[in-house]
């Protein structure tokens, strides 16, 4: 319910393009968010919003969270849907082209296995072979040898020379060609044509989108997100963590039309944990991390508003005695 001044400036701001808050855990990231979608209802009572996070628990706690912060105007509600990024995929997707059908990844893995295993010279190992397509295949849409030959692979740490990607990419065709023919798709896939259909919209199905935990939103997913907002002011507020990234290997937002250089902030305030333990859990980070795009979030300034006990730190032989 509180917001801090700080906090405050970064809700009520206009912004002329995408715009994106960080901090550590802790430091109201997702309070900025939710705070940001209920004022942007109030400044215009026409507009749709769409509060997005990464999976169906935490889209469940923002609407238990959205509903406290505004039980005394329920009528905004009615015009912010809070939900996983996967569940508003799924149900763009049914509206646009019937409900997909998807691979599941075991599905996936057996086909590359097979495949690769007829492509004279390829010596793959299955775990590598998943990795690469999901990475970099299947992440980036990659269609044909061309591209593949030329893909950055961030992320990747194992080198591919040309003759290698060449072996390679007959594998990862030979699957293509088989879901297409299955009538089978990834999720990558529901993105990437449904960022290709948003624009062909008369009117975006929303006027802005507000996601929590942006560190974890995918290529294709932020392909989808940008084709909705356009260039409009104000129509993406990211807030999240680079250094809580779980789920996704670094890209390039500038590349894909987000830029955020001059309009990120990072919230220095922690509220939620004390000043001990933060300071033992920032040393598993640098002081600053930046993004493939130049942008630094920086942890040198941050402050706890509470004390605690020191942190007591055991460590073991092995992790049988540690458990």
């Amino acid at each position: 319910m509180f917001l801090h001044p700080a906090q405050r400036q970064l809700v009520e701001r206009d912004y002329n393009g995408a715009a994106r808050v960080s901090g550590s855990a802790g430091t109201g990231k997702t309070v900025v968010a939710l705070h940001r979608a209920v004022h942007l209802a109030r400044q215009d009572e026409d507009a749709r919003i769409l509060l997005a996070t990464f999976s169906d628990t935490l889209a469940n706690a923002l609407r238990g969270n959205l509903y406290r912060l505004i039980w005394n105007t329920p009528r905004l509600g009615e015009r912010i849907e809070v939900a996983a990024m996967e569940a508003i995929g799924l149900r763009l997707y049914a509206a646009e082209f019937g409900k997909p059908a998807f691979a599941s990844r075991d599905e996936i893995a057996t086909l590359l296995k097979t495949a690769a295993a007829q492509v004279d010279g390829l010596k793959a190992n299955a775990a590598f072979l998943l990795a690469e397509w999901e990475d970099v295949v299947d992440a980036w849409q990659v269609d044909g040898w061309e591209t593949y030959r030329d893909a950055r692979r961030l992320g990747r740490k194992t080198r591919l020379p040309e003759a290698q990607r060449a072996l390679y990419w007959q594998a990862f065709a030979q699957v293509q060609a088989q879901l297409k023919q299955a009538g089978r798709i990834t999720a990558a896939d529901m993105f990437a044509r449904l960022a290709d259909a948003m624009p062909k919209r008369k009117h975006p199905v929303f006027d802005t989108i507000v996601v929590d935990e942006a560190q974890d939103i995918s290529v294709q997913q932020l392909r989808f997100l940008a084709a909705i907002a356009g260039n409009r002011p104000n129509a993406l507020f990211f807030a999240g963590d680079l250094g809580q990234r779980i789920f996704q290997t670094p890209f390039s937002w500038k590349h894909l039309g987000v830029e955020v250089r001059g309009r990120s902030r990072t919230l220095n305030i922690n509220y939620r944990t004390s000043h001990q333990i933060r300071s033992q859990a920032d040393r598993l980070l640098g002081p600053e991390v930046s993004d493939v795009d130049g942008n630094v979030e920086s942890r040198k300034g941050t402050v706890s508003v509470f004390n605690g006990p020191e942190p007591t730190i055991h460590s073991y032989a092995d992790a049988e005695t540690e458990s």
